[in-house]
Parts: structure tokens; C-alpha cells; sequence
């Protein structure tokens, strides 16, 4: 079993020779990366910083240095991540849940179209603007290199019709997007390995994913990172498909997605977020967050 925890991550990298500057750049990621997601959970009511010490603790266990293993806890820190930037953040996921409604043509579409009008903005992740400001504060606490990375993260597209393209130009890759699709590649292990995939009220999205996309993953996998990594991913993806988890064991679809915020009792409620939170009652459905 991969790491959970910032301690067993931290105890992993220890036994896997890291040096103490490495254990420190990890922490400073981790610390980041729990500040950012700190009200998040995934869509089967784990916590999402454990599934960024999973993807992190993945990455360290297939070789990866400890800048990559600090991207893997900051991957996500664009598309979900918390930066308190007000109106903005919640403008956004309001006009992401509406969005859900739309066929994933019609995403596609708005998603092409708003890349034409304004090409500064890159990328568009679910309506989540990647503003400037965000970025030079991931610049100012880790360097260019490693928000490069986390931010070429966000701006991949790993949908099924692109999956075949980046099979076919695996070989062709620079340094920097070979990382990121093994990153890509080690989120994809996290979220199957244990099968808390099974546990998503909306699982069957991602299980349609497997049957469809899987083989172009593993043999991506085998490209990118070597057979260990795409014969685990392999047998995940073979467990998951044939496993069940009684629909009593999941989490209500009128509630959740793939993740979401869940914050304290005390917390007083933003005008957006309160407007989020009534539709997400009032509207059924599948919200995209």
C-alpha cells in the first residue's frame, strides 16, 4: 500500500535514500498543498490531501526525484486549490456546476471557444481561471521549474480522444511533459489501486473511462514510466471492473462529485458559496467541480 499520510510519506522517502533537502522541499509542498485543500474531499469522503500524498507517494515508489514528488502533492493545486481570491473562485464554481448540465460536446465547445477569444488565459480547467497571481505564488515558495510543471499539469488533456495522440508522441516528449504524464499516470493508479474509486457516487463515469481509455493507459504507462508501473495499473484496472460496492456504501449523487468542500460548522458562508450550495440541493444531477 502507497503512503496516506504526511508521515508515511515522509518515513517512505527516509527509507528510499532521499536527502534532507528533499525531505524538506516535500514537506514545504505538503504544507502548501494542505493549506490549498484544506476543506476538500474526494467524491468517496476521503480527504484530498490523502490523495495527494498517494499520488506523491506513488511518484517516490517508481524512482521519481523530489521535485516531481513535490508536484505530485501540488498537482492538483490549480484546479482545486483554495487561494482565496474572493469573487473569482466562487464566480467560477458556480459557472461550473451550471456547466455540468451541458453535454460534454457543449463543453467542449465553450472550452475551444473561450481559448480563442482570450489566448492569455491558458488554461481554462473546468471554468477555474490559472490567473497570474496564483502562479507567482507557487513561483515565489518553490521556483519556476516547479510551477512549470504543476501548471503544465493542469493544462494537459487527458480525455479520451487526445489519449491516442499522446500515446503515439510519448517518444517525442520533452522532459518536462514526460513528468507530467507520469504524473498523470500515477493519479490514475491512486484513485484505482484500493479500489476507493468504487466508492465515487459517480464511479461509473470513470469506470466507462477504464473500459474505454484503459489499454492506451497501460501502454502510455509502459512508455513513459516502464512495466512495473503499467502492470499495476493493469491490475487495478482489471480489479476494479470486476469488483462491486452496494450502492448503500456510496455517497448520495444529489450531493457529491469528484471532490468537494466540505467547510467547518463555524464557518460563515460566502454569498457564492451559499448560492453553490442551493443548487447543488435543488438542482439533480452531477455538478462539475
Amino acid at each position: 500500500m502507497y503512503a496516506q499520510t504526511k508521515i508515511q510519506l515522509l518515513e517512505q522517502l527516509r527509507d528510499g535514500g532521499y536527502t534532507e533537502a528533499d525531505l524538506v522541499l516535500v514537506l514545504r509542498a505538503y504544507a502548501v498543498a494542505a493549506e490549498l485543500v484544506s476543506c476538500r474531499f474526494q467524491g468517496n469522503n476521503n480527504s484530498f490531501i490523502a490523495h495527494l500524498v498517494g499520488v506523491a507517494s506513488i511518484a517516490a515508489a517508481h524512482g521519481a526525484g523530489a521535485e516531481i514528488v513535490a508536484v505530485a502533492l501540488l498537482h492538483s493545486a490549480y484546479r482545486n486549490g483554495d487561494f482565496g481570491e474572493g469573487p473569482l473562485e466562487w464566480l467560477c464554481d458556480v459557472a461550473a456546476f451550471l456547466l455540468g448540465r451541458w453535454s460534454h460536446t457543449q463543453r467542449r465547445f465553450l472550452y475551444n471557444k473561450l481559448l480563442s477569444w482570450y489566448r492569455g488565459w491558458r488554461p481554462f480547467t473546468r471554468l477555474r481561471l490559472v490567473s497570474p497571481a496564483k502562479r507567482r505564488r507557487l513561483q515565489r515558495q518553490f521556483g519556476a521549474r516547479i510551477e512549470a510543471t504543476v501548471y503544465r499539469f493542469t493544462a494537459l488533456r487527458w480525455w479520451p480522444e487526445t489519449l491516442p495522440a499522446l500515446v503515439a508522441g510519448s517518444g517525442a516528449l520533452d522532459s518536462v511533459d514526460r513528468a507530467v504524464v507520469f504524473l498523470y499516470l500515477a493519479n490514475e493508479l491512486e484513485r484505482t489501486h484500493d479500489g476507493g474509486l468504487l466508492y465515487h457516487a459517480h464511479s461509473e463515469q470513470k469506470l466507462a473511462f477504464v473500459r474505454d481509455c484503459g489499454d492506451s493507459v497501460v501502454k502510455l504507462a509502459e512508455e513513459i514510466s516502464g512495466p512495473r508501473l503499467a502492470t499495476e495499473l493493469r491490475q487495478a484496472y482489471a480489479w476494479i471492473m470486476t469488483a462491486s460496492v452496494p450502492q448503500e456504501l456510496r455517497l448520495s449523487p444529489r450531493w457529491e462529485a469528484w471532490s468537494y468542500l466540505r467547510p467547518p460548522l463555524s464557518a460563515r458562508w460566502r454569498m457564492g458559496a451559499r448560492l453553490r450550495k442551493v443548487l447543488m440541493h435543488c438542482v439533480p444531477g452531477t455538478p462539475l467541480a
